[in-house]
């Protein structure tokens, strides 16, 4: 209470002194504006702007440091590390190998290191964690960061807010269609490890999907959803943890709607774990 009293009481100030400062400076500078100008062609009032840009920036660096979400979605895996970081600032930092039993791998299309995956976590989805029974495989809710403007709140850009254990029994024994349509189809079969939204504009967002092929060591697959119920579908399967089948297929024509050329048309259960 006492934390939430004093960001109440910055922000109170905060306004008001923004509220003084277009009351009469701004005012004041903008009447100059209108009988002088700049050497540099820009009126007066333009450089009264300069004081709240760097006030408002100091406030977001200090006090919401975190700027806007490029993605969320779900991931699963074997939690390996999760603890509290820092000294005079805290931050909880996490690593989760992907899948199951598996290996460390690259991105398969940006190259970039993936597995383990590294995140930070707020403290709520710790403190569950640690309350949670003992369980190898969970699952978590997370966003990705559209700009960090400082690691005081997490030294990824990854923000896990929920920790839980893998259910099997939320998987559905198959959504969509299995049935292969062209010689550019496939059906691996693996865990699914990741399922997030992403972009930085409603029109620009796509779903994506990763895949472990087979079952257990290093061998990933990205794939993209473009069918709003298979998206759900996936969530229940990322959740559950249970061997699965995807069936889909391939196109070499750019869709906006995906980051990759091959469109997932079937889930299918395949065992249980």
């Amino acid at each position: 209470m006492k934390l939430w009293h004093g960001i109440k009481w910055v922000a109170v100030v905060f306004y008001r002194a923004l509220r003084w400062y277009y009351t009469y400076l701004f005012t004041f500078f903008s009447g100059l504006s209108l009988h002088w100008k700049l050497w540099l062609g820009f009126p007066v009032g333009v450089f009264a702007m300069v004081p709240v840009i760097v006030v408002t920036f100091v406030f977001l660096y200090l006090f919401h440091p975190d700027l806007g979400t490029y993605s969320d979605g779900y991931r699963m895996g074997t939690i390996t590390d999760f603890g509290p970081k820092g000294v005079f600032i805290t931050t909880y930092e996490g690593d989760m190998h992907l899948g199951y039993n598996s290996q460390p791998w690259n991105d398969p299309d940006t190259g970039i290191p993936s597995n383990p995956w590294k995140y930070s976590a707020y403290a709520s989805a710790y403190h569950a964690y640690l309350n949670m029974p003992p369980k190898k495989h969970v699952y978590v809710y997370y966003n990705q960061v559209w700009l960090q403007l400082n690691k005081w709140s997490g030294l990824t850009d990854y923000r896990v807010l929920s920790v839980a254990p893998t259910d099997p029994s939320l998987a559905p024994a198959q959504c969509g269609d299995m049935t292969p349509r062209s010689y550019m189809s496939g059906l691996p079969t693996g865990y699914l490890v990741k399922d997030s939204e992403k972009g930085n504009t409603p029109f620009t967002k796509t779903w994506e999907i990763q895949i472990q092929k087979g079952d257990g060591g290093g061998s990933p697959m990205n794939l993209s959803i473009t069918d709003p119920a298979l998206k759900a579908c996936a969530d229940l399967f990322v959740k559950s943890g249970v061997l699965a089948q995807f069936n889909y297929d391939t196109s070499l024509i750019p869709n906006p709607q995906r980051d990759t050329y091959h469109s997932v048309i079937g889930i299918r259960r395949v065992e249980d774990n």
